[in-house]
């Protein structure tokens, strides 16, 4: 029982490498950054009235608008997801249905908040 199971643990683990699992598991020490780097490096800060609600800023100088909201999109999916499990985003929204995007000298910031499932 001992060395079949051994046997099909290894061949489990033989198996990963071609299907290129181990390069994206990272189980030692996730980063949490993209595969494919983004335009524009965001930082996300936390609301301190409710840690579901945060605020993202970009440097937005020379950027499309869809480079914009990619960059502050993945800081704000990867806090969501690491301290809440979701990727559901409410983004503060205009009259126009589309995120609200403020601008503060060449930076630009969204707000959101983590919803539940």
């Amino acid at each position: 029982m001992t060395r079949a199971a051994l046997i099909a643990g290894l061949a489990m683990l033989l198996t990963l490498p071609g299907c290129g699992l181990l390069n994206r598991i990272d189980l030692f020490a996730p980063t949490g950054e993209p595969e494919t780097p983004l335009p524009f490096e965001a930082r996300l800060a936390r609301s301190d009235s409710d840690p579901r609600a945060f605020t993202v800023r970009a440097e937005g100088a020379g950027a499309t608008l869809a480079q914009v909201r990619e960059s502050l999109r993945y800081p704000a999916t990867s806090f969501c997801l690491l301290n809440y499990g979701t990727t559901n985003i409410a983004w503060r929204q205009g009259a126009a249905g589309e995120w609200t995007l403020e601008r503060r000298g060449r930076d630009l910031l969204a707000a959101g908040r983590c919803e539940d499932r």
